[in-house]
């Protein structure tokens, strides 16, 4: 079920998933490519700060899987991020 959207995504929002953490599986999949569209998504010029910042907040919200642009994915500045996120995730408590 999507409930949020970019568009329409407040702090009240965040903090009511944020708090369902240990009841529910939770996961974020982004609208678009952070390496493509930075700014569209942390508020930041650079594609590894808004990637960073970006999984941040799902790893905060207790998500146990984040969706990840195959662009993404592929794009080798993104590796080490990604690494770093994917080592975090296996230690999320369901």
């Amino acid at each position: 079920m999507n409930l949020l959207t970019h568009a329409t995504l407040t702090l009240a929002d965040y903090n009511v998933v944020k708090g369902c953490g240990a009841k529910v599986v939770i996961g974020f999949l982004l609208s678009t490519s952070t390496m493509l569209n930075p700014p569209d998504l942390a508020g930041v010029t650079g594609g590894v700060t808004a990637q960073q910042e970006s999984r941040q907040n799902g790893i905060d919200a207790h998500a146990q899987f984040l969706e990840v642009a195959e662009v993404d994915v592929l794009n080798p500045t993104a590796q080490d991020v990604l690494a770093t996120i994917a080592s975090e995730l296996a230690y999320v408590m369901p």
